[in-house]
Parts: structure tokens; sequence; C-alpha cells
């Protein structure tokens, strides 16, 4: 209606109004359970799949454990406090679920914070312990499947969460050496955030669902890009040399302005246009987790400063 308003999600969102029945994020915990049963369905039957050899079914077993992870992780961040919240994380926290559901039967009970975490980095160690060389599946791009050194990345930025500072930097330390990838050059910075290719420093995206036909089903372009814009408001807080002012595709939008329609100004992140995948995580944020739990560790680390002016650099 040409109105700029606040969609009610958002703002009960933001100002903690949000309803538990009527919940937005009430499929993600749906979705997010139903993730993890599935998980637990091929995990249970590993033994009975003769048919693949002993290393694909390491692979498999890895990527399952690490995905069984990071969905809990998810949940953790929705639904439960922090772990700081109460002394020893012990706190409710949410379901861990390690084996499958049977509806009407099995009423599990919610862990602790703490918990949910040690259960969390028992997966994650394991599914380490059991990866190979290649994905379980080949098809399509390697960085969309899970992998020894993006495992490793997610469980840094997991560690950061439970405040485990040495182990946060131990494990982005490994990323860092070992990934062999390297901080996207600042040359070359705005034309690969404006394609649809993954960035070079990229080390796990997330990659759009297709159809049957091979095409795009839903994506963050599909869900967002006709429905929000950013005013100008926005673009005026970045000073005019910073590189993220040319992130924004502009559109002139007729807009209530007291009694009057107006032209105004909106913007739209140009990132994600094309049902382009998302980014999971990236050497940019590992860098930045090893120097936020070094600088926590031993506070004025100059380690930290060096690396976090080679992302400000």
């Amino acid at each position: 209606n040409n109105v700029v308003s606040v969609p009610a999600q958002i703002e009960n969102t933001y100002e903690f109004q949000d309803l538990a029945l009527s919940s937005e994020y009430d499929s993600f915990y749906d979705d997010s359970y139903s993730l993890i049963n599935q998980i637990n369905i091929v995990l249970e039957r590993l033994s009975s799949l003769s048919f693949f050899t002993v290393q694909e079914l390491d692979q498999l077993q890895a990527e399952m454990l690490a995905l069984r992870a990071y969905a809990h992780y998810q949940l953790l961040l929705h639904y439960a406090q922090s772990i700081s919240f109460s002394p020893s994380g012990d706190h409710l926290g949410i379901v861990y679920q390690q084996a499958t559901i049977n509806v009407g039967v099995d009423f599990p009970e919610r862990a602790t914070v703490q918990e949910s975490y040690d259960l969390i980095k028992q997966d994650l160690d394991a599914a380490l312990a059991l990866f190979q060389q290649a994905p379980f599946l080949e098809n399509g791009n390697n960085i969309s499947y899970l992998n020894p050194i993006n495992t490793r990345a997610l469980y840094a930025r997991i560690a950061l969460q439970m405040k485990d500072w040495n182990l946060a930097a131990t494990l982005a330390n490994e990323v860092i050496t070992q990934s062999n990838v390297t901080l996207t050059p600042q040359s070359d910075y705005l034309n690969q955030w404006q394609s649809t290719s993954a960035l070079s420093e990229t080390l796990l995206q997330w990659s759009a669902p297709l159809n049957s036909d091979g095409a795009v089903s839903s994506s963050i372009a599909a869900y967002y890009f006709d429905r929000y814009a950013a005013s100008e408001d926005l673009i005026n807080l970045y000073d005019n040399g910073d590189l993220r002012r040319q992130w924004y595709s502009s559109t002139s939008l007729p807009t209530q302005i007291g009694t009057t329609l107006e032209n105004r100004t909106y913007y739209q992140v140009t990132k994600y246009q094309e049902n382009s995948a998302v980014v999971g995580i990236r050497l940019t944020e590992v860098l930045l987790i090893r120097a936020e739990a070094l600088e926590r560790i031993t506070p004025g680390n100059p380690t930290s400063l060096e690396l976090l002016n080679l992302v400000r650099e």
C-alpha cells in the first residue's frame, strides 16, 4: 500500500514479543528435528548398506554426524539461552536426538546447554576421525559438502559460542594453515560479491535446492529480493570510500509521505541475485574467530591485531 512499515514477525522478534503458539520459528523447529530424524535413520542403517565400501560408509557417517551436530547447534542458538546464562551452563537447552523418534511413544527430555554442547563436540570429534578424501556424493560443487576443513571451521565457530577459547583458537589455526584458501583480494572483492559463483575464500556453501527439472526451487533471492529493500538511511551510514556502498542495487518505489505519493530510492543487496548459493562459512570468519579467541586468552595479544588487520586490509 506504498507505506513503509515493519513486518509483524520482524517487529515481534526484535522486541521479544514472539508468541509460542503462532511463532514464525515453529516451522524451523519442526524442519530441524525432521532433518535430524532423517540423519538418525541413515546412521542406524549403515551396517545394512553392504553395497558401499568401508571408505564410503565412513565418509557417509562423517557427513551425517557433522550435519547432526550443526543442526543441533542451530537449534541451540534459536531456542536456548547462551551457555553463560548460568554459571555452569546447567540451564535447560534442547532435546539432543541421537536416535529416531517413534511418534506418540518417545518423549525425550531436554538436555542442559552444557550437555548439548558436549554432545555436539562428541559428534564433531567422531566425524573428524572418519572423514575420507572425497565427499560421499560427487555431483555439484565440492564446497557444498562437508569435509575435514570446513567441519573444523564450523567447529571453531561453535567452540567460540561455547567460550572454549583454546579449542576455537586451535581449530581456527588448523583451518588457516591447512585449507590452501586465501582471503579474497580487495581488488577483486566487488566483482566476486556480485558474481553468482562462490567467493574464492568460501569454505562451505549451502546450495539452493533444485526441483526435478533442475531449476532452483527455493533460495534467499526468491524469498527476500522482491519483498524487502533498505532505505537510504542504511547507505548513508557508510562513508563514501566504504566498499559496502557498492554492494547494493537501487530501485525507485512510490512511497506515501504524509498525504502525497513520492518516488523514493531503496536498495537491495546484490549478492544473492539469480538464486545463488549461500555462504556457510568463509576464511574471513575463521581469522576473526582465531583473533577473538587469542584476545580472550591473552588480552592485548599482538597476533589478534595482526589477524584483524589482515581482514581490514
